[in-house]
């Protein structure tokens, strides 16, 4: 994290200027109050309109510089953020494709989501808010023995009272609050298997008896809840007591002070200002502790996995694949997943201008194939050449520039029409019209302009066939020279699998690698060679 912080020292040094010019103006308003007060009881009227004059302007100060501190900090937390989210992209990048094709995405994905989240507004956050309240208690201290040190010392004894809201708060809800969870877990879950199975419920006339479970645990939960609530109102009350204890003390022993002579009334102003000054930034200073060693261990984690620098795609020292691909040749390959036995000693030369399906059971590693041809997954034992140069020695970056994969559930990103198809290259708009169109698209760039956005949160949805159609667009505008197909007509109709099989059938001069489980012959007939294989089970 202070490699990242860092990175944005001038946020950072800004941030920390601006807190303390804030910290000084918050805390010098308790001398303000303290001019007022002495210049009304000494009966100076003129002196007390311009003092009041010079107030107003001094708290538009105020207001300004509370609002500052607020921008800096936005600033500084969404710049790091920023650096996170480029660096965990930037690593997800350079990971090689291996890595990538093996790796937990539900993790990946977590960082970014979860992790992130907790270190923008556990961590990052509160420690950017943490140097304004540590210049503010600070300046307070420093003022306040400025004023009356004995006084001072009971004043910061009497602010330490609210600290223990927290604590206490803590003890008597622990408890509660995981009954309540549990609770609401239980009720959840019930529920959630109401909707699932209410198909079942209905047949078995059994939505009344399950509707009554629903009822009591809604009601347990209920009684939970109250029970919660209360003590935590509770709760409330006694961090209103302790604060209570604190201010009003403060004034308690004031006033002995100024009955004492110790002070003027308009010390005791000032010090009482400044009460709120050395409590508050001491109340946070405790809860803010707590989120940050919680949300420290989550935060050291993302920063170690963004830094490390094991399984990057360097492509130092590898081939570029200038010359066309004319064949890629599978020698011997033995390959495992799981201690499971895929390949052992698979042969075959896949030649420039050739069809081939390849069939097979279901975990027989159809797929799988798919991937070692890709450089997805490394094999065992063997060797993967594409013309004669063995893959492991490709510079991958040339080699996907002339190499296409069809998934068996096309990737659809939520974009246009045009920047799904170039995959966010730069193609002019007749290129990918024409390779829409030789894919069997018309209709659609007819419907819709390619400046339209599909995906996840679009209204144009696509059906199955035309979502692998539009994969086949970016093999067609790409001009790969071998294009790979996992399963392309999976759930498809019969019209809708003749449709993909004279696609296929169209592609010429290229290596033509499909992956299918299909039987119809009219499809199977689309091939140079049908390669069967065989599950090792």
């Amino acid at each position: 994290m202070k490699s990242l912080l860092m990175n944005n020292k001038k946020e950072l040094f800004l941030h920390i200027i601006i807190c303390f010019i804030a910290a000084s103006i918050q805390v010098a308003t308790a001398l303000i109050y303290k001019v007022i007060i002495d210049t009304a009881l000494s009966g100076n009227l003129k002196k007390l309109v311009w003092v009041s004059i010079f107030s107003i302007l001094y708290l538009i100060l105020d207001m300004l510089f509370d609002y500052f501190p607020r921008v800096t900090k936005a600033k500084l937390v969404h710049c790091v953020m920023h650096d996170i989210r480029s660096k965990l992209v930037d690593k997800i990048s350079d990971m090689d494709s291996f890595s990538i094709e093996n790796a937990d995405k539900s993790k990946i994905i977590s960082k970014l989501v979860n992790d992130a989240n907790i270190v923008e507004n556990e961590y990052l956050k509160p420690l950017a808010g943490l140097i304004l309240s540590l210049f503010i208690f600070v300046l307070s201290i420093f003022l306040s023995f400025q004023l009356e040190a004995k006084f001072a010392i009971l004043m910061i004894i009497l602010s330490a009272a609210p600290l223990l809201s927290p604590y206490i708060s803590k003890k008597i809800l622990k408890d509660k609050r995981n009954l309540v969870s549990q609770e609401q877990d239980n009720y959840f879950s019930l529920f959630q298997e109401f909707v699932s199975f209410i198909n079942t419920l209905k047949i078995g006339n059994s939505i009344p008896n399950y509707s009554k479970n629903l009822s009591e645990k809604s009601e347990d939960l209920k009684k939970k809840k109250i029970d919660f609530e209360s003590f935590q109102g509770l709760t409330y009350a006694v961090s209103f007591f302790l604060g209570g204890i604190a201010y009003s003390g403060t004034w308690i022993i004031g006033g002995f002070f100024v009955a004492l002579k110790k002070i003027t009334v308009g010390d005791l102003i000032a010090m009482t200002t400044l009460m709120s000054t050395i409590s508050g930034p001491l109340q946070y200073l405790s809860s803010t502790f707590t989120e940050l060693v919680s949300s420290k261990k989550i935060t050291d984690e993302l920063c170690d996995y963004i830094n490390e620098t094991h399984n990057i795609d360097t492509n130092c020292n590898k081939i570029a694949l200038k010359d066309p691909i004319k064949f890629i040749r599978l020698s011997n390959i033995s390959f495992s997943y799981n201690d499971k036995p895929i390949f052992c000693n698979f042969s075959h030369v896949f030649e420039r201008g050739k069809k081939y399906a390849i069939v097979g059971e279901s975990g027989s590693g159809k797929s799988t194939l798919l991937n070692i041809i890709l450089g997805l997954c490394e094999v065992d034992e063997g060797k993967v050449n594409v013309n004669e140069i063995n893959l492991k020695d490709i510079d991958f970056t040339s080699y996907y520039d002339k190499i296409s994969l069809v998934k068996q559930k096309p990737d659809i990103f939520t974009a246009t029409i045009s920047e799904n198809v170039a995959l966010f290259h730069s193609y002019n708009d007749e290129e990918i019209k024409n390779s829409l169109i030789k894919s069997g698209l018309k209709k659609l760039i007819t419907t819709h302009s390619i400046n339209k956005v599909i995906g996840n949160n679009s209204c144009i949805t696509l059906s199955g066939g035309e979502e692998k159609r539009l994969e086949v667009s970016r093999s067609i505008l790409k001009n790969s020279q071998a294009v790979l197909f996992d399963e392309p007509t999976s759930g498809l109709d019969a019209e809708n699998e003749n449709n993909i099989g004279n696609l296929i059938k169209q592609l010429s001069d290229k290596i033509v690698i499909v992956v299918t489980h299909t039987t119809n012959k009219s499809f199977l007939d689309n091939f140079d060679e049908i390669i069967k294989i065989e599950s090792k089970i």
